[in-house]
């Protein structure tokens, strides 16, 4: 016969048994949970580096790469070999620039610090800063190699005579600082008489470099003017904005000379300097396209991320494209083949 305490107990014991497989499964839920969330968090953060910026040496033997995770690397390119580390930014490297005689590599980032590096040792030669001490954005360099150019976001440009660190020149490219007005891109002609300018408004601006007198301008895109860059004999310009409109200039009136549409916002362009010219940009996510205006265009994949920055090396042989997720692709433009696939270092 079964007593109600016989009873009472046998349901206790259920009781317990079962709260302890709820427990449990409750124990495993959280920690499933848990993982995930650290999974997440990983994924997040080895993918929270990308890549900014891209320079290459004069010889083509180098290039360098500024991301968003405040370094900048240089990297042999047959070998794919990482060389030199720089850390000394405290933000994003926006923009990098290789002086044309190969002695040095400029960099710019958001904590309004320019520095001159020694690209073959790493080491620092000089430091610029800027009034603008989170707004830094662009660099150039003039053909010689004596003078920078570069700017804050909100629109002003200094012309830095290098050697004799000492400002040569001071512009406001739009004369407000709104977000209007946000420089976007910044680039000295090849005969070293005018820089180019591209911002936020969708315009872009010639200025002669003497005396900062705007030669022209014209609002070239729907939304941002992204980049904007010189042909090799500095008659023509090309720019590219957040209409995914790919667009070239006569350099002297202002004049469009061509244009052609990709399916997605164009971050990047880049003209080679060759005697058969080309340019490099992205035409749609994750590919990069090459565009003569004569042959068919040439499309280039590049992983399933933005890319968001586009550079040759000066020869024309080789093209570079920074993603989103910390890679650089570099191609052999003779073949068409990738010969490198560049991962920069997370840096906690």
């Amino acid at each position: 016969m079964t007593t109600p305490t016989t009873k009472n107990t046998k349901w206790l014991k259920i009781s317990l048994i079962v709260g302890a497989v709820i427990g449990l499964i409750c124990c495993i839920g959280i920690a499933a949970l848990l993982f995930f969330a650290n999974t997440m968090n990983n994924i997040t953060q080895d993918n929270d580096t990308w890549v900014r910026s891209l320079a290459w040496s004069p010889d083509g033997s180098k290039i360098a790469v500024g991301s968003s995770n405040h370094t900048v690397t240089i990297w042999d390119v047959q070998s794919g070999r990482l060389l030199i580390t720089i850390s000394s930014h405290t933000s994003s490297v926006r923009d990098l620039a290789w002086s044309p005689d190969g002695k040095m590599l400029a960099s710019g980032a958001g904590d309004g610090v320019v520095f001159i590096w020694n690209p073959q040792t790493g080491n620092m030669i000089k430091q610029l800063t800027t009034t603008e001490q989170d707004a830094l954005g662009f660099l150039s360099w003039s053909p010689d190699s004596y003078w920078l150019a570069f700017t804050g976001h909100s629109g002003d440009i200094l012309i830095w005579d290098v050697d004799n660190n000492q400002e040569i020149l001071f512009f406001d490219s739009s004369g407000e600082t709104n977000l209007k007005n946000l420089i976007t891109g910044i680039s000295w002609s090849p005969d070293g008489t005018r820089l180019a300018i591209s911002t936020a408004d969708g315009s872009i601006n010639i200025r002669d470099i003497q005396t900062g007198e705007s030669l022209w301008s014209t609002i070239a895109h729907s939304g941002w003017a992204n980049d904007v860059e010189w042909s090799l004999d500095s008659d023509l310009l090309v720019s590219g904005g957040d209409d995914g409109v790919l667009k070239v200039w006569n350099a002297e009136t202002g004049d469009l000379f061509n244009e052609t549409k990709g399916s997605d916002s164009i971050f990047s362009v880049d003209w080679s300097f060759t005697s058969q010219p080309q340019i490099a940009w992205m035409s749609a996510r994750g590919q990069v396209a090459i565009t003569d205006f004569q042959q068919p265009d040439i499309f280039l994949p590049a992983g399933n991320d933005k890319v968001w920055v586009v550079a040759w090396s000066r020869d024309g042989q080789f093209l570079a494209a920074g993603t989103g997720v910390n890679t650089v692709y570099i191609w052999d433009t003779t073949t068409n083949q990738q010969i490198q696939l560049l991962t920069v270092p997370n840096i906690p």
